[in-house]
């Protein structure tokens, strides 16, 4: 029980909380340098987490015996899907965005649009096309409480525009 470090011999290494030796909260460092933050059940992600991936991408959300359940995840291109996944494939209700602000909304199965609810090009409209809530997601990388940043500042600038708050801390921002 409490606050530790552990070092494993595969240059893993694990900070944060335990419970009867299991992983609970923490931040998880992997040899490659990929990074998982968040909640654990039985050594396997599972609650609330973050994970970063060596090329740059980045999945916030929810995780279920170690896969994606729901979440946003953001492409090294700065495109993103944020909805449900199954086996850590886009599956069911989820929204895709290009980097050209065209969004793809829809039921998918096993990694493919199935049935296409609506799309909404980003060429004409920029930004206008996006849905308050849609806009928050993209502004915040679906973590509320800080702005995105890089390729997704584009969203910052609109919500901020649109006298959005969008959840974060203005104080700290």
């Amino acid at each position: 029980h409490g606050q530790g470090t552990y070092n494993y011999n595969t240059g893993d290494k694990y900070v944060g909380l335990w419970s009867n030796g299991n992983k609970k909260r923490g931040a998880f460092t992997y040899a490659n340098s990929e990074k998982y933050i968040g909640e654990w059940s039985y050594g396997k992600k599972h609650g609330q987490g973050t994970y970063i991936y060596l090329n740059g991408e980045k999945y916030i959300g929810e995780w279920s015996d170690d896969n994606r359940k729901e979440g946003t995840y953001t492409y090294a291109n700065g495109e993103t899907y944020s909805g449900q996944w199954k086996w850590n494939k886009k599956h069911g209700q989820g929204t895709y965005t290009f980097s050209n602000g065209t969004m793809q909304e829809g039921i998918w199965k096993n990694d493919k649009l199935h049935y296409r609810n609506k799309e909404t090009t980003g060429s004409s409209k920029g930004l206008a096309g996006i849905s308050d809530y849609q806009l928050c997601k993209m502004a915040t990388q679906g973590s509320p409480r800080i702005w995105a940043t890089g390729n997704l500042s584009k969203y910052v600038t609109e919500a901020k525009k649109r006298k959005l708050g969008c959840g974060v801390n203005t104080q700290t921002a």
